[in-house]
């Protein structure tokens, strides 16, 4: 959800200086803005920007992957907002999504584009050649992204203010052991551990076939994890299962559904299994991962990618957390 709400509270690093980074960036009619952020982040930095865009009487347009009844605005704002992908109108916050805003035929004065806030999809080369095409020719572009969009402009790094350690990069496990037909024993070692430590498993496939040739090899070895093993289909409701597993005091799921409400699920490790498909794009793979929110301090949680090869996804994804958290430490949130 969106929140464009203004907050009081002060932090050893001030959102605030971000909020004026961004501000004084548009202000000075700087073309190419790349905001870059954990996924799930706020998008209240852009306050500023937008209360100015909107007193300039700009036109403006806000980019984000959700459906319309998924948008949340704050009443600060919410005078200012038309419906969702109506026609451009001068002086509001329009809003769209990816595809959408292919068939714009206007040309906005500032464009937002948040793929922190919604399921990241597209390439940069997409994102940049849309926001370019519908962009008017001294307006100013601002991406909100896991990484730079443009390779020309500015880069401003939007952390997340709670964080008190690093967030969780993928481990990889390679394995010649076909995981269609059996469970290698390191792997089966690793969900014997999470049990244990009383975290439960998320494992990711990517197609709805092999969950039920995970469920059955995993089933097959019950007795020694735990009985409590649940399959979800992203093409069946499975709503029941879900709930069952988030009941249990210790579990497994698997499932090839990257449904956003398994996000903030806690304690739970992640498993990627076939992490080498090419189903999986990097982005695939870091909004996987972002499932595993550490927050606190000693937390556990930890997410690894099951594989026969380690591939360019795999080693990207893991590439932009260890930047993300390089960022972090650099900006002292690790030393509070």
């Amino acid at each position: 959800m969106l929140f464009f709400k203004k907050s009081n509270k002060t932090k050893k690093i001030s959102k605030k200086s971000i909020e004026d980074k961004i501000l004084g960036s548009v202000m000075k009619k700087v073309r190419k803005i790349n905001v870059v952020s954990p996924l799930n982040n706020r998008a209240a930095i852009f306050n500023k920007t937008l209360d100015y865009a909107i007193a300039e009487g700009k036109k403006i347009l806000y980019i984000i992957n959700k459906d319309k009844d998924a948008i949340d605005l704050s009443a600060g704002l919410a005078n200012y907002i038309d419906d969702p992908y109506c026609e451009a109108v001068v002086g509001k916050i329009n809003i769209c999504s990816h595809n959408v805003g292919i068939y714009l035929e206007d040309k906005f004065d500032l464009i937002i584009y948040d793929e922190v806030n919604s399921r990241p999809m597209y390439t940069r080369e997409s994102i940049s050649k849309l926001m370019c095409s519908i962009s008017g020719s001294y307006g100013t572009m601002i991406t909100y992204s896991i990484e730079p969009v443009f390779r020309s402009g500015i880069t401003i790094y939007n952390l997340k203010e709670d964080l008190e350690c690093p967030i969780a990069e993928p481990r990889f496990i390679s394995t010649r052991v076909k995981l269609e037909e059996g469970i290698p024993n390191c792997v089966y070692d690793y969900l014997k551990w999470s049990i244990n430590t009383n975290n439960k498993v998320i494992i990711y496939v990517p197609h709805k076939e092999q969950v039920d040739k995970i469920y059955k090899g995993l089933k097959d070895i019950k007795e020694n994890l735990t009985s409590n093993i649940y399959r979800v289909k992203s093409d069946d409701s499975g709503r029941k299962r879900f709930i069952r597993f988030l009941l249990a005091e210790e579990g497994i799921l698997i499932t090839d559904d990257f449904n956003e409400e398994h996000i903030g699920l806690k304690p739970v490790n992640i498993m990627v299994f076939f992490a080498d498909s090419d189903v999986f794009t990097y982005k695939d793979l870091v909004y996987i991962s972002s499932r595993v929110n550490r927050i606190l301090k000693n937390t556990k949680e930890e997410v690894m990618f099951i594989c026969n090869n380690e591939t360019e996804d795999m080693d990207k994804c893991r590439s932009i957390l260890r930047e993300l958290n390089k960022k972090a430490w650099e900006q002292g949130y690790f030393r509070r």
